[in-house]
């Protein structure tokens, strides 16, 4: 008896000094040498940088308004710069507008090169950042279609799509260069380079163009979106203006180019679908998309050429 309560006494000394032991370090993923690791605190906001930039400081910021200036600074800046354009070749140059995004990058700009776009007076220019207006210098049409969108421009009685001409370009393009060249820092030999090379090409595209409408000169051709004024001064092709307010119109715009032998009819910026086929038919001509904000800057030209061309050969 004696020997069962001391086996009892035992157990239950046993039991009071396991009861007064320390819990167990529970193992986590932040377990380290043995120790727990606990960190109860947010992770500190890492800096945010706009998306649009890298950071490579060595580069000139420049902003461009549409995709076809884009180009042209990339080709004259070369390594000396990256770009970005408020614009997309899907925008609408008359009523588009920038995203908030690329105007909160233009606040990260060096340079801002702009063309007359109806949204740049809506932009509150950053003091840090040079705009310059990549038209100075030029003689500009007069312009009165689409007023009511270009009323807010700068300019609204001049034509804007002075860039749908080679020659025009070129003008303009000295523009970009000495600023990028004065601001680019020790770049300019390649800048220089990148520009004589520039305006060999845009001479040798100038000539493709003459070479494709050799026989279509003079020729008239139809657009709802008037961007032709420019390049039917270089090219010696006329455009008259046509508005269609629904697919009922297509009949009477068909007969309206019979009656004035117009083969050739331009939709901007984009082609409405289900009227290519059947207007083509109707005037025995081509039917094609007219967007002045386009990527692809020659290949565009070009294209804008050989639809007047094979209008013209479809009126033969």
């Amino acid at each position: 008896m004696k020997n069962i309560w001391l086996l009892l006494f035992s157990l239950l000394f046993i039991l009071s000094m396991l009861s007064g032991c320390a819990e167990p370090v529970k193992v986590t993923d932040d377990t380290a040498n043995g120790e727990a690791l606990v960190n109860d605190e947010e992770p500190e906001a890492q800096p945010q940088t706009n998306s649009y930039w890298s950071t490579d400081s060595t580069k000139l910021r420049v902003v461009v308004s549409i995709p076809p200036q884009k180009y042209f600074v990339e080709r004259i800046g070369g390594s000396s710069v990256e770009v970005i354009s408020l614009l997309e070749e899907g925008d609408d140059f008359l009523t588009s507008t920038p995203t908030a995004e690329k105007v909160a990058a233009l606040a990260e700009a060096n340079l801002y090169f702009m063309i007359g776009a109806p949204f740049e007076t809506k932009i509150s220019m950053p003091s840090s950042v040079i705009g310059i207006d990549n038209r100075k210098d030029l003689k500009l049409k007069p312009f009165s279609a689409h007023t009511e969108y270009l009323n807010t421009a700068k300019d609204n009685k001049t034509d804007p799509f002075y860039w749908l001409s080679p020659s025009m370009v070129i003008q303009s393009s000295s523009t970009i260069y000495l600023n990028l060249r004065d601001h680019s820092g020790g770049n300019r030999e390649e800048i220089r380079t990148n520009y004589t090379h520039f305006v060999r090409d845009l001479n040798n595209l100038e000539g493709d163009i003459h070479r494709i409408l050799i026989n279509s000169v003079n020729m008239t051709v139809y657009t709802d979106y008037p961007a032709l004024g420019y390049f039917g001064t270089t090219f010696n092709i006329k455009q008259k203006d046509f508005e269609l307010a629904s697919g009922a119109d297509i009949n009477d715009l068909a007969r309206s180019a019979i009656k004035e032998d117009i083969h050739t009819v331009f939709f901007g910026p984009f082609l409405p679908s289900g009227v290519k086929g059947n207007l083509e038919s109707l005037i025995k001509g081509t039917v094609a998309p007219l967007n002045p904000l386009r990527e692809g800057y020659a290949n565009n030209l070009v294209d804008i050429a050989e639809a007047i061309a094979s209008g013209s050969a479809q009126a033969q």
